[in-house]
């Protein structure tokens, strides 16, 4: 891999430099929805450390939220926060839950839920703010942008999440 390609655009919405922790949980999930359907022994194992990486390196504790991005040795290099991060986080949380039986996973989507909760979620006219800053101000009024992200990771994350809880 080219590990300095984008390095000095580590904003960059499609190519970022660094590890985007939000793949990360996107990957996990869909390693433990494979091995509902198609179960390995390697599959939840490695979810679990996809994940727990991911949230351990990305987590802000002084804001909430998951930044999005890290470099190499785990140092921010974009403490912006995505809405798409934190549902497919979240979503991953509670289905590690259901699977493993871990309390800490209950703990982590309880954070993640509540944050975007409290941040991402317009509550008075809808829908979720694209990204907010590290202190959690909105970059933008901007909700889902057309032929950019979309309402797609919020709303199959918060499916998953029913349908693991039973709900």
């Amino acid at each position: 891999p080219d590990l300095e390609y984008n390095r000095d655009d580590p904003k960059n919405l499609y190519r970022p430099w660094g590890f985007q922790p939000g793949h990360q949980a996107e990957w996990a999930k869909l390693l433990v929805t494979l091995n509902r359907y198609a179960p390995a022994e390697w599959m939840l194992p490695r979810a679990c450390e996809l994940f727990d990486k991911a949230y351990a390196l990305s987590w802000d504790k002084d804001h909430g939220g998951m930044v999005y991005g890290y470099d190499l040795n785990g140092k921010w290099c974009d403490t912006d926060k995505y809405f798409w991060v934190q549902a497919e986080s979240f979503a991953t949380a509670a289905m590690l839950l259901q699977a493993t039986g871990d309390a800490k996973y209950k703990k982590m989507y309880d954070a993640l839920w509540n944050y975007c909760w409290e941040h991402f979620i317009d509550h008075t006219n809808g829908a979720w703010y694209r990204i907010l800053n590290q202190d959690n101000s909105k970059v933008t009024n901007e909700k889902s942008a057309a032929g950019a992200k979309c309402d797609y990771h919020t709303l199959n994350s918060v499916f998953e999440v029913l349908k693991t809880f039973d709900l």
